[in-house]
């Protein structure tokens, strides 16, 4: 704006305006909150109350893990009348030795040597024993998980299951 020849330094303030309704203002908060403060009382009441019942009503689950090392059985080769060891760096030896302890040939000399087709934990004692080995290998074998760890020669083994002297054995 001009007056009388003089530039004119006048800022235009804003003016003091209420706040927008969409603004959420803590006192109404507060208020909507004591005003339903039964009903979300019953509500968290009622989670809790459904929460400790899943917890006692669900089956614990007992682990037993261990870490083992893989060696490789060194190749010797005779040299001038001398044994040399030798090792042979094979990528496929640590895949034959995850697929021999995850076997079903193990699972079924593991559960033979604990006679696992006898425990009511494995299988029912109303079935044949065949029948009862077979059920008790396959819940052996769904309860072990082989696992490598890193890119060592190591390998974790770990066993789940509902039954705390069964993961200690």
């Amino acid at each position: 704006m001009q007056s009388g020849g003089a530039l004119s330094t006048y800022v235009a303030q804003p003016a003091l305006t209420e706040p927008a309704e969409s603004e959420v203002n803590l006192r109404s908060v507060l208020l909507i909150l004591l005003k339903w403060r039964w009903l979300l009382l019953a509500f968290m009441m009622a989670g809790l109350v459904i929460a400790t019942g899943l917890t006692l009503l669900s089956t614990p689950l007992f682990r037993a893990s261990t870490t083992i090392e893989v060696k490789r059985q060194e190749t010797q080769i005779m040299k001038e009348s001398q044994l040399e060891p030798i090792s042979v760096n094979d990528p496929a030896y640590m895949a034959t030795q995850f697929g021999l302890i995850q076997s079903r040939d193990l699972a079924v000399k593991v559960a033979q040597s604990l006679n696992l087709a006898s425990n009511p934990l494995y299988s029912p004692a109303t079935l044949p024993r065949e029948a009862r080995e077979k059920i008790a290998v396959a819940k052996l074998r769904g309860g072990l998980t082989v696992a490598p760890v890193g890119i060592s020669r190591l390998m974790a083994i770990i066993f789940v299951t509902p039954a705390r002297p069964q993961a200690a054995r």
